[in-house]
């Protein structure tokens, strides 16, 4: 099992053994601001929020793209700040599994560029095992933003509507996004020109134009750990916007010039 766990680590990595995130605990992980990082878990996508709860000891949550709900984090960052490993747990606080990942440049991320330094906190690679019989899978994260968690509540309340709103959109259930909504909703194409929508009846009759072909790509979005501020939270590549547990706004890229 460490054998293949070891192999794995080699194989997926830029090859730099000395490879540290020293800053991790003082400026990266803050227990207030905690680091994301995103990618995939084997064939899902994940979101991944961690914190230091002190020079050693190392906190967290993250979700699937497909699964309602978060697990919970616990483990330590390594004495050379070279990784961390993490058990999960679920809501029930049952070990669900571990974590064993290092700070590391992905192999081929940047060709030829020699000095991979300034990155050593910007990656997490490794892999995660369900128990001692189980095949590993394999996990690449890159970093993305910071969670404030003075906004948490706002966060937790649009990423459950995040998430409804994704298996809506998959089912094609036109009726029940529309309830999600808030009215009046706004849609932005990709040159930017927003179209305002009064009432779920407008959103319906134009489905196909507006909410109907956000489908092809929110499949593998994750309705979890979602950037989140005052004026609510982003979903989808922050192509979609969400506030006090209503989407207030979808865009066709990322919206230009922010959520409203």
């Amino acid at each position: 099992m460490f054998i293949l766990i070891a192999s794995l680590l080699n194989f997926f990595s830029a090859g730099r053994a000395d490879a540290a995130c020293v800053d991790f605990a003082t400026k990266v992980g803050k227990p207030l601001m905690p680091v994301v990082y995103v990618g995939e878990l084997g064939s899902r996508q994940v979101r991944v929020a961690l914190w230091a709860d002190d020079s050693t000891h190392v906190s967290g949550f993250y979700g699937y793209n497909d699964k309602e709900g978060t697990l919970a984090l616990r483990g330590t960052l390594d004495a050379l700040k070279n990784g961390v490993e993490l058990d999960e747990y679920d809501e029930s606080d049952n070990r669900t599994g571990h974590f064993d990942l290092r700070f590391e440049v992905p192999a081929g991320t940047f060709p030829g560029v020699k000095d991979l330094s300034p990155y050593d906190c910007e990656y997490l690679i490794g892999v995660r095992a369900v128990g001692p019989a189980s095949t590993p899978e394999q996990v690449v994260l890159g970093r993305d933003l910071w969670l404030d968690r003075r906004y948490d509540e706002e966060r937790q309340q649009n990423e459950l509507t995040a998430f409804h709103l994704q298996r809506a959109i998959l089912k094609g259930d036109a009726k029940e996004v529309a309830a999600l909504l808030a009215y009046p909703f706004d849609t932005q194409d990709e040159h930017g020109v927003i179209s305002e929508w009064a009432t779920s009846d407008e959103v319906l009759k134009n489905y196909r134009t507006t909410v109907g072909r956000r489908a092809a790509d929110i499949r593998s979005a994750v309705p979890h750990a979602l950037p989140t501020t005052s004026y609510g939270s982003t979903f989808s590549d922050r192509s979609i916007c969400l506030s006090k547990g209503k989407v207030t706004q979808i865009c066709r890229s990322g919206c230009k010039d922010g959520c409203p």
